[in-house]
């Protein structure tokens, strides 16, 4: 709710926050999710992959709320065509951000401003990381066989939103001012990029008082803390990797039984990453992302022979100087997100921090991915979760982490 509420209190802020809607595979909801933000945001634009032309037009004519679907296929697609689309979402989350171009028989130069709160919605994790820092990550999963669910009507959507929107128009015609000068505390696990993001929303909680801010924070260090970078990942394998070893007590393992034994770990991302794959005896592709996670710390697979078989696989000695470096019993694992469903639940393993690594995998191995949680569910109540709870809509339980983040 605070990044609706954001929509309408625009002119308060420098920075706006990024809402990037993901899913492992379609029929998770994001164009439900879309639909309903539609009828709560101020000025909404709901649109399917725009030109340049059009995009930075309308923004700069109308400052809209954008909500931009399939956006997989704009960072997916490198023609040339695409450069200035990209370019725009890049840069077009801070105020005074502008497009130089030529109009008219004359070819007047003319700046055209970017700067307007963005919905970035689409299948896996395309968008580059300088957009993912500017955005609040929100994932949706498909609903489970047997959930039953009620039909979202749009004529009674717009009814039944009609008053949220009558009372946030209210609201931001006094708060603007108070906003502008506000100065928030952002949690000190953010960095500078999450935090100029979270920003705006913890100035707003922070404005609604109550358990607002606390619950506000909450959920921003659930969303960036417990999203590993790259690097982090790959400190991550390794520690499992080498717990792996010593639980085995061997001196080289095959690439088969390594991926196995990794997605079999509870909390960490390898089976939402590899799993689906492995269950359809398909190895080479999760082999592949194995190999280069580990390949920047000099280490690579070879051909080798166990016991029982043979083909291509890791030896520990060859991970000792890593282990030493960036392994070390002594040192605390990175953190991750255990406030989500039980060790047991399939989404668990949901919270993989995969920009670099799952967004060239096959979409139909993406298709079998299970879930807990149903996206056209969570949008017909106007929320979106990546584990994480809306504030201010009943009470928290302990097991998800409150926050806003639609």
């Amino acid at each position: 709710m605070l990044w609706i509420a954001h929509t309408y209190v625009l002119d308060a802020f420098d920075v706006t926050p990024y809402l990037n809607v993901t899913s492992p595979a379609k029929r998770c909801g994001k164009s439900r999710l879309l639909e309903v933000l539609e009828s709560l945001v101020r000025g909404a634009w709901l649109v399917i992959r725009p030109s340049e032309a059009v995009l930075f037009r309308k923004i700069g004519r109308d400052q809209p709320t954008l909500l931009l679907d399939e956006v997989d296929a704009i960072f997916k697609d490198r023609s040339t065509g695409t450069e200035g689309l990209r370019a725009l979402l890049n840069a077009g989350n801070r105020r005074g951000v502008t497009v130089p171009r030529c109009v008219g028989d004359q070819q007047e130069l003319v700046d055209f401003p970017v700067f307007c709160p963005k919905v970035l919605a689409g299948i896996g994790s395309a968008v580059p990381d300088t957009v993912r820092d500017r955005s609040v990550d929100v994932q949706l999963v498909r609903k489970k066989p047997g959930e039953k669910l009620p039909k979202l009507r749009q004529a009674i959507l717009r009814q039944e939103t009609a008053p949220i929107r009558e009372a946030l128009s209210t609201w931001a015609s006094t708060a603007v001012i108070p906003l502008r000068a506000a100065e928030p505390s952002v949690p000190d696990e953010l960095h500078d990029r999450a935090a100029d993001a979270w920003e705006p929303l913890l100035a707003i909680a922070d404005s609604a008082g109550g358990d607002w801010p606390t619950r506000a924070r909450s959920a921003a260090r659930a969303l960036h803390c417990a999203d590993l970078d790259k690097d982090n990942v790959a400190v991550l394998l390794l520690r499992a990797i080498r717990d792996e070893f010593d639980a085995a007590r061997v001196e080289k393992m095959l690439t088969v039984e390594l991926l196995h034994r990794l997605i079999d770990r509870d909390g960490e991302p390898w089976g939402a990453w590899w799993g689906p794959a492995l269950a359809k005896e398909d190895t080479r592709g999760p082999g592949f992302k194995l190999a280069s996670l580990l390949r920047e710390y000099g280490i690579t697979p070879k051909e080798m022979r166990t016991a029982t078989s043979k083909g291509k696989g890791y030896e520990r000695p060859d991970f000792e100087d890593a282990f030493a470096r960036y392994a070390t019993a002594s040192d605390p694992a990175p953190a991750t997100d255990d406030s989500g469903p039980s060790p047991d639940d399939a989404t668990t393993r949901q919270s993989a921090p995969d920009a670099d690594f799952r967004a060239e995998e096959d979409a139909t191995a993406s298709e079998d991915v299970a879930s807990s949680n149903d996206a056209e569910t969570l949008a017909a109540e106007g929320l979106s979760r990546r584990r994480v709870v809306n504030p201010g809509v009943g009470p928290t339980d302990g097991t998800d982490i409150a926050g806003s983040v639609s």
